[in-house]
């Protein structure tokens, strides 16, 4: 039913480095969302990202990364726009 569909996967984690996610749980989490569930429907992933480990952000870091995501929705909004 979402085949021709796209997404973006936003990864976050709170104590977690992204080298122990993909090394030690080899991005189990990513792999069960991306390919058992979205591939699955039809929706083919143009990006994944990672923010973390969050537990080491404080609250200007909390603000950047909304402006961040915030940023690539807008962007992410005009691409399927056209």
């Amino acid at each position: 039913m979402l085949k021709g569909k796209t997404g973006r996967i936003i990864t976050t984690a709170g104590d977690m480095t992204l080298e122990v996610y993909q090394d030690v749980y080899k991005s189990s989490g990513l792999v069960q969302l991306q390919q058992g569930i979205l591939e699955y429907c039809g929706v083919t992933i143009i990006q994944h990202d990672f923010i973390g480990p969050m537990h080491e952000f404080n609250e200007r870091d909390y603000q950047e990364i909304l402006d961040n995501v915030e940023a690539i929705a807008k962007v992410d909004k005009n691409l399927t726009a056209n």
